[in-house]
């Protein structure tokens, strides 16, 4: 596998962030924190957002005034208690309360919302095209597990035992009942693996080669992996991995002090979120001629300045517009698309 290693570089000028602004809140949308936005491959951004009236809902559009998914009051749900992630057919899931304060894991189809599981994990679920979820929730026996749920039929891929000690960051849903997984496993090692009902592919683990893994791993349709991690002589670094081969994508350099994630899509390699050494995080897209800066902590949007930002790897599309969560300093949230990559 040839990849070309890009040496990270501060931009030499402010960019045209090309942003257009999905959601702010105001009028029934009080907040969308924690919880980042997800993006189709038709550039529908789908959102949590708490609600001024209490609870809270998914919410989804491609400009202002999105439309209402889930909403509290009427149906099962009461609050929606993670990001959502969006299939090319509409389905779109979630981890949320039901009426009774009960969590679960749900999935939105056809107007009608379901539950798959009970006891939920942390951070959330993700879906593919297709419509197969993936995500973390408690094993009938106590111990924490990764699920896949494809057309109604529910199978654990990986489960807290003999090998697993405990999971990190998202399950990513990939194909045919495949999950990829970040976790440590009890030798004490940090794993980033695709697990599948009867087999697990090791994607990366710390040892002779890396000192630890990025949180966030993600997969495109091809089974090309992306992910962060402190390679022992190269330091702070993005890779791929496809093929049993893994190679550097992106390297700190002199110029940035880390990197902490990496977002793919079909094309490959899509967008970059790193740290300047003396500056503050960013997001950069990849480019042939080095990372090019869309925004970070302290650009100016909106008559003020970002405090903070939030995507991961159900926050990029094949078109390479990435959907991001936004604080300002001004105490107002926004959930945009950016369109620069397109």
């Amino acid at each position: 596998m040839e990849c070309m290693v890009i040496p990270l570089r501060l931009p030499s000028e402010h960019p045209d962030l090309g942003l257009s602004v999905i959601a702010e809140t105001g009028g029934r949308l009080a907040g969308f924190a924690p919880y980042v936005p997800a993006i189709d491959d038709e550039g529908t951004v789908t959102f949590q957002a708490e609600l001024r009236r209490g609870g809270s809902g998914i919410f989804a559009g491609q400009a202002a005034e999105p439309e209402a998914l889930v909403e509290p009051g009427g149906g099962l749900i009461s609050r929606v208690c993670s990001h959502p992630d969006r299939a090319r057919d509409g389905s779109v899931c979630f981890y949320g309360e039901d009426r009774t304060g009960a969590p679960g894991v749900f999935l939105h189809r056809a107007g009608a919302v379901v539950r798959l599981a009970e006891r939920p994990g942390t951070l959330g679920p993700t879906i593919n095209a297709r419509g197969a979820a993936a995500f973390r929730a408690m094993s009938p026996d106590g111990h924490e597990a990764v699920y896949t749920c494809e057309d109604g039929e529910i199978a654990c891929v990986a489960s807290v035992g003999e090998r697993h000690a405990g999971f990190r960051g998202l399950p990513v849903a990939h194909d045919r009942g495949t999950v990829l997984v970040r976790g440590w496993l009890r030798s004490g090692a940090e794993s980033i693996a695709l697990a599948g009902r009867s087999d697990s592919t090791t994607i990366a683990e710390t040892g002779a080669h890396f000192e630890s893994l990025g949180n966030f791993p993600s997969i495109n349709a091809r089974g090309v992996v992306a992910f962060t991690a402190a390679h022992r002589e190269l330091g702070e670094a993005a890779f791929v991995s496809s093929g049993g081969r893994t190679a550097p994508v992106a390297v700190a350099g002199d110029a940035f002090a880390s990197v902490r994630g990496v977002l793919i899509n079909d094309s490959g390699p899509v967008a970059l979120l790193a740290t300047p050494r003396g500056g503050c995080l960013g997001v950069y897209l990849i480019e042939p001629l080095g990372p090019r800066l869309l925004l970070q902590v302290g650009s100016t949007l909106a008559g003020a300045r970002v405090a903070e930002f939030a995507l991961n790897p159900v926050s990029v599309n094949n078109r390479g517009q990435l959907a991001l969560r936004l604080g300002l300093e001004d105490g107002r949230g926004l959930i945009v698309r950016t369109d620069a990559a397109t």
